[in-house]
């Protein structure tokens, strides 16, 4: 009815701005939490996916950010999705290369 889906869109615009002021305070759990509270009203919202997603990002869970910011860009051009997505694959890159400095160093440093 009319009234439940006002009460739906109130309840929505509150955790979108409660995601947003969490991530501005670093409490990437609260963003996590409210911006997934939107997602269980309006699956594909694009700013709790992409709030989520830099929640996600914070603490260190590159490809769950990953997916919800190629998420956001499916839905169309967003500048800052796409600059986050461009940064968690150079994190993403440097992880790797890092990773396999370490596989070589070791393999000419072991003398079995």
């Amino acid at each position: 009815d009319a009234q439940a889906e006002e009460v739906v869109e109130a309840e929505v615009s509150l955790q979108l701005n409660l995601a947003l002021a969490y991530v501005r305070l670093e409490n990437y759990w609260g963003a996590l939490e409210a911006a997934g509270t939107v997602l269980e009203h309006r699956p594909g919202n694009a700013k709790a996916l992409y709030r989520r997603g830099v929640a996600f990002a914070r603490l260190g869970e590159r490809q769950s950010a990953a997916a919800d910011f190629e998420e956001v860009l499916s839905q169309g051009p967003n500048a800052d999705a796409q600059r986050e997505l461009r940064l968690l694959k150079a994190e993403l890159e440097k992880e790797k290369n890092k990773s396999l400095d370490s596989v070589k160093k070791s393999a000419f440093t072991s003398n079995g």
